[in-house]
């Protein structure tokens, strides 16, 4: 989607799409993997945390892009 979509907002939309789902799928899977009750609730703020914040870095990022131009 980076090197496809035609302007600056549509390829952020792809950018951020990928590190936020590829995130929280990479981190219910070490979390299934490790097993352990504490280890599972640790990732589950930090999925928790990259869920809220990715978005709204990007967020951030298309109203400067905006703003400048």
């Amino acid at each position: 989607g980076v090197f496809r979509f035609p302007d600056f907002y549509t390829r952020l939309h792809a950018s951020t799409k990928l590190v936020t789902l590829g995130g929280i799928l990479i981190f219910v899977a070490a979390a299934l993997e490790f097993g352990s009750a504490l280890a599972a609730s640790r990732l589950v703020l930090i999925t928790a945390f990259v869920f809220l914040t990715a978005p709204m870095s990007a967020f951030l990022i298309a109203r400067s892009g905006y703003l400048r131009g």
